[in-house]
């Protein structure tokens, strides 16, 4: 039987989860901008080659700052609440601030990566190509999007065929049976994570 974390505990968890991940990825920051072009990638390659270095020691104390970032911030969160951690060519202020803090050089962030902090999620998208990837979401969450899914499926069904045909090139069942696949997807998820 899985215990039961209490909101204190999970805030723990979830501020564990995404300070750990970002002080991992100061070490070797993405610089993914979508510029697939010969000058983008060049550019890419010459920002990476410039990008600061970080010690252990300051990965170490970035991490513990930010957990403490992360805890004072949602704390006091309602559900629906997000706290975004982002840096699109440098980072926002709940990233900025701890790694002034550390003597990190702003500049080893990596560009256009933005992460998701909920009291009951934490999603991340690395890079500008990336897609968003869950490294924690708990019973709210996964019940949030299934029922969000059968709203969709709801909304679609009270459309006729040209709704879809104006904005879309699938047809309205293999839109509702998109979101139906979701739903099993995401209940795959909801039997397995904690509450």
């Amino acid at each position: 039987m899985k215990k039961i974390m209490n909101k204190v505990e999970k805030i723990k968890k979830i501020s564990k989860i995404a300070s750990t991940w970002w002080s991992s990825v100061i070490e070797n920051a993405k610089m993914d901008n979508g510029d697939t072009t010969d000058s983008g990638t060049m550019a890419m390659l010459l920002l990476k080659l410039h990008t600061p270095k970080v010690t252990p020691e300051q990965q170490k104390q970035f991490k513990q700052e930010l957990y403490e970032k992360i805890i004072d911030t949602i704390k006091d969160y309602e559900d629906n609440n997000i706290m975004w951690l982002d840096v699109d060519y440098g980072p926002n202020k709940y990233l900025s601030e701890p790694a002034e803090k550390c003597g990190i050089n702003l500049l080893s962030f990596p560009i256009k990566t933005t992460m998701q902090v909920t009291i009951h999620s934490v999603r991340v998208k690395y890079g500008y190509t990336g897609e968003y990837e869950t490294l924690y979401a708990d019973k709210f969450y996964w019940k949030n999007k299934i029922k969000d899914c059968k709203e969709t499926i709801k909304y679609y069904k009270s459309k006729d065929n040209s709704y879809f045909e104006s904005w879309t090139s699938v047809s309205k069942e293999s839109c509702i049976k998109e979101q139906e696949n979701a739903i099993k997807y995401y209940e795959n998820y909801l039997n397995t994570c904690e509450e």
